[in-house]
């Protein structure tokens, strides 16, 4: 068995080679590898039938050392054509230095990269000890298992691995070592597979290639934007069908020209000189108003190789803004009401319906204040649907409905990837979406500070921010704000901002309470028996009495609820009578026009009387009244809370409320939280303040308790009373 001994600089080429030479002389020599980087000249390589040298430059080293009577091969080495791939992506004309462990093996890659079909890259050798710099341009290092070699300094690395013997220096070894020359048959079938399939994969790009630029140029035939790309001469590279008809020009007579000859109008120097992107600017072409935009187009070093410029008629954009519009009324962003739809004949009632009439025609904000329950969004919707705007979207948001981390997002929107969770391509805003409509800000008075800050901005700005996002937006949005809170008592208090405050107040509108219109109640009630009983009903005159004189603290919200109430209840009669009102409204009337009466105890303690046998029919009444509308056992949870608080002389916020009930039921939920604290309230059982102040059981509250603890049996049974 023959002898060979492959001769290299370094370990890496020294086992590339003898896996190559063992893959297909394996069977007829054995091999020794001489690391010129590792070992000396000693006698242990010498007695070698054959000696194969790397290249001229280890030849070189060691050549005086080597026997003359035995034949020395210079190898020829060529590339491994698997990772050839890896150079089909590079541009052409790429600029890129070779690394080797000497310039002459630097030289011999860049020779056989170029060899190979890669001549149209621009290659310049790189030695680690060379004493020359290499050029700024140059941000690309190509090399043969020799990394570690690149500068730190060269952003990419292509590692074309090692490269081996060609097919000609196997035929040598074969050759002067008297081999079956039948292994040249195995070597070049290796070759000529390993070549076939490099070209096969390339042929493969090349049909993609040729796919995808033919669904591009469908793609581009089919869009409606006019798309101009320019090089970094600013010569017209491509020119798509809608460009010809905008231009009146034709594309294979527009490639390659200048496109400042052809439209003095474009200006893409931002793009190419700056690397700026150009948003939305309005240009002329042809006496066609077009909206253009336009980005850079960077290659992967970075440097702006052009720029693409989209245009769209104007006409076009505000017909696609049409269609949207009508998609958002589909989906709800509409107003339903009118002022036909808000009833009312009382003097006052029709002063602040013309007042609001006016208000509706401008485009000025318009500030509605009044009590819950006093229709303040009916009125706005109708002030949208009398003015300018009416076809367009009304959007409503309900600052007191929403927790404030997701105020931002919802009024302003987000970018893509502003928030964990954020929806993929962002997502716009109210203001957005109310865009040349009509936005209505209701419970105004619970916005906090920070939204204050950001709302005045979009006051002064007349133009958005999305969360993420740096652009401004501009908006066109008519602000209609609505509270039942004082807004010039939290100014002084300093939760409110002064600035945003008479920004908004510029058309304020009182909006009346029920109590206030005392004519309209019956109408306001035959019109709610109407709508849900679909009958008339006559009023008794005590009912009729009792009906103008109550107070109203609930408003129209509450009249219709007990509308409702006195619908279920009077079965066939047709009379409406006292007797089919709801319990609490007795109880609380009676509550307000009696004084309040107390004894002393034996301890001299002030302590309520006791119940007299009135007002416990009255509270039995109560009892079976929220038994049958299943909400008695969280009542009876939310009184027992505050009473104990009450001894505390603490007030209870509805959030702390909601965690103190959730220790004992953690199904239970703030909007349920929410309407129960409202009937306590109108039963007169608590006391709600204005905002932060906190909820507290009143006394009437602590008496139902307490008759409540006098007859639990009879509670627990919910038997009738």
């Amino acid at each position: 068995m023959k002898t060979v001994c492959f001769i290299a600089n370094t370990r890496t080429t020294c086992n590339f080679i003898t896996d190559q030479l063992m893959r297909f002389l394996g069977d007829y020599i054995r091999i020794k590898t001489w690391c010129l980087e590792e070992s000396p000249v000693t006698s242990f390589y010498l007695d070698s039938d054959i000696f194969v040298v790397s290249n001229h430059d280890a030849l070189a080293r060691i050549e005086s050392h080597l026997p003359e009577d035995r034949p020395i091969l210079v190898a020829d080495r060529t590339l491994d054509v698997n990772n050839l791939e890896k150079l089909i992506q590079l541009e052409p004309y790429s600029k890129a230095i070779v690394v080797g462990t000497s310039e002459d093996t630097a030289r011999m890659i860049g020779k056989m990269i170029q060899n190979i079909g890669f001549d149209n890259l621009n290659l310049i050798p790189y030695c680690h000890n060379t004493t020359e710099s290499i050029p700024n341009d140059y941000q690309i290092a190509l090399t043969s298992g020799m990394a570690h070699l690149v500068p730190p300094e060269i952003a990419t690395i292509i590692d074309l691995g090692g490269y081996g013997l060609d097919l000609s220096t196997f035929g040598e070894v074969i050759k002067k070592l008297n081999l079956p020359m039948t292994i040249m048959n195995e070597v070049s079938q290796y070759y000529i597979k390993t070549i076939l399939n490099f070209t096969k994969q390339i042929d493969s790009i090349a049909r993609k290639n040729e796919d995808l630029k033919r669904n591009l140029e469908v793609i581009l035939a089919t869009t409606k934007e006019v798309i101009v790309a320019v090089n970094e001469l600013f010569e017209i590279t491509f020119f798509s069908f809608e460009a010809e008809q905008i231009f009146q020009v034709d594309g294979s007579t527009a490639l390659g020209r200048n496109l400042n000859t052809l439209c003095a109008q474009i200006d893409l120097s931002p793009c190419i000189k700056n690397s700026e992107s150009i948003f939305n600017e309005i240009i002329q072409i042809n006496n066609i108003n077009c909206i253009m935009t336009a980005h850079p187009i960077v290659g992967e070093n970075g440097k702006v190789n052009g720029a693409v410029c989209t245009m769209r008629r104007v006409k076009e954009v505000q017909e696609m803004e049409k269609e949207v519009r009508k998609g958002l009324k589909k989906k709800g962003n509409i107003a339903k009401y009118s002022f036909d739809s808000i009833i009312g004949e009382s003097t006052e009632f029709k002063k602040m319906i013309s007042k609001a009439r006016k208000f509706s025609r401008t485009d000025l904000t318009i500030l509605l204040q009044g009590e819950s329950g006093t229709g303040k969004e009916l009125l706005a919707q109708a002030i949208h649907n009398y003015s300018m705007r009416s076809n367009n979207p009304f959007v409503a948001i309900n600052f007191a409905a929403l927790p404030e981390s997701l105020l931002e997002s919802e009024l302003f929107g987000y970018e893509d990837g502003a928030f964990t969770g954020a929806k993929k391509g962002g997502k716009p805003g109210l203001f957005e979406i109310a865009h040349t409509g009509t936005i209505f800000l209701d419970e105004m008075g619970d916005a906090s500070l920070d939204v204050q800050k950001r709302l005045l901005r979009v006051l002064e700005e007349k133009g958005i921010r999305r969360v993420g996002g740096n652009a401004l937006i501009p908006i066109n949005t008519r602000i209609i704000v609505a509270t039942n809170q004082n807004l010039e008592e939290l100014v002084r208090q300093g939760k409110f901002r002064s600035d945003l405050f008479y920004r908004f107040c510029t058309l304020p509108i009182y909006v009346i309470p029920l109590r206030d219109r005392p004519d309209d109640i019956i109408t306001l009630m035959n019109y709610f028996i109407e709508k849900y009983a679909r009958t008339c009903l006559e009023f008794d005159p005590e009912l009729k009495e009792f009906l103008v004189n109550y107070k109203w603290p609930g408003n129209i919200r509450e009249l219709e609820n007990i509308t409702k109430y006195i619908c279920a209840t009077k079965g066939n009669s047709k009379i409406a009578k006292l007797e089919h009102l709801p319990d609490y409204i007795i109880v609380k009337t009676q509550e307000a026009n009696s004084p309040p009466s107390r004894i002393e105890e034996s301890n001299d303690e002030k302590k309520r009387e006791p119940i007299i046998m009135q007002e416990a029919e009255m509270y039995g009444r109560v009892v079976n009244e929220l038994h049958r509308e299943n909400i008695l056992e969280p009542i009876l949870l939310i009184l027992n809370e505050m009473q104990q608080l009450a001894t505390l002389s603490r007030n209870i916020g509805r959030y702390e409320l909601l965690k103190r009930l959730r220790t004992i039921d953690d199904g239970i939920q703030e909007h349920k939280l929410r309407n129960w604290m409202k009937t306590l309230n109108n039963m007169g059982f608590i006391h709600s303040g204005i905002k932060r102040e906190g909820s507290r059981i009143t006394e009437r509250g602590e008496v139902f308790i307490k008759y409540v603890n006098d007859n639990n049996k009879k509670v627990k049974s919910f038997g009738k009373l």
